[in-house]
């Protein structure tokens, strides 16, 4: 019987039906691996669940300005990507720097939930570069 591989998705909760979500499961269940069962990762992450912060995922917009939350994210920083975007809530810059060996994605004229305003197109080319990034991860792992 093979290992059980479990990952994390953890996106803000007004983006629970978002593209992004969608297409970071997908391309984890193509590979084998299983969605946790923490529900909120990031949430749970911030209360120091070991369980969810040592596994692999993505973070979309992380709470990387509130207290002690990179700390808590640094021992996986290997084996996530993390995406945000200039101006959106609680992105940090240099606190995602931090995060040595995490991958890092800040994406530039998106809204919080990683669309371009009035431009389908251009929103469908930002989901195609996340999900390149995190087939690259999935590869990675």
């Amino acid at each position: 019987m093979s290992e059980r591989r479990t990952f994390m998705v953890s996106v803000p909760s007004d983006m629970d039906r978002s593209p992004v979500l969608w297409a970071a499961r997908a391309v984890f269940a193509q590979a084998g691996w299983v969605e946790g069962e923490a529900g909120e990762a990031v949430v749970a992450a911030m209360a120091g669940c070991e369980d969810v912060v040592g596994a692999p995922g993505v973070y979309i917009s992380p709470p990387l300005d509130s207290p002690g939350f990179v700390e808590r994210m640094e021992p996986a920083a290997g084996r996530l990507l993390v995406v945000g975007a200039s101006g959106m809530g609680g992105w940090a810059p240099a606190q995602a720097a931090r995060l040595r060996g995490a991958e890092v994605l800040q994406l530039a004229h998106v809204d919080p939930r990683l669309e371009v305003a009035g431009d389908v197109m251009a929103s469908i080319q930002v989901l195609a570069r996340v999900t390149d990034r995190i087939r690259a991860l999935v590869a990675r792992l």
